[in-house]
């Protein structure tokens, strides 16, 4: 009895990884600043970025899932073989609370802490 205790207690303890405060990120890269790189020091001194080789804007149209919690998320939808062909269409960059999903979330009110 007293190791079926302990044991649900360990479980009732473990938190959903983004319930976790020591979990700062998951599968990211090491920041770093930003910067632009160019094939040539001539094209480095036109400095436009976007006409570079390897630039690759995001802007576009993406496919988007919206998902109440974290836990009703669509599981593996990170793998390049999932299949998102059912999922909506969002403009990049955008906001989702503005294209239909969840609501917006913003205030017009500076609260100060004492």
């Amino acid at each position: 009895m007293l190791a079926v205790f302990f044991a649900l207690k360990s479980f009732s303890q473990q938190k959903r990884v983004w319930e976790n405060l020591e979990v700062v990120s998951i599968n990211t890269e090491a920041p770093r600043a930003t910067f632009y790189s160019y094939n040539s020091e001539a094209e480095a001194k036109v400095n436009d970025y976007e006409k570079s080789a390897n630039y690759q804007s995001l802007n576009g149209t993406w496919k988007f899932h919206f998902s109440e919690s974290p836990d009703k998320r669509p599981e593996n939808f990170y793998k390049t073989d999932f299949n998102s062909s059912g999922w909506d269409n969002v403009e990049v960059p955008g906001d989702w609370q503005l294209q239909g999903y969840d609501f917006p979330l913003y205030t017009n009110v500076n609260i100060h802490l004492l």
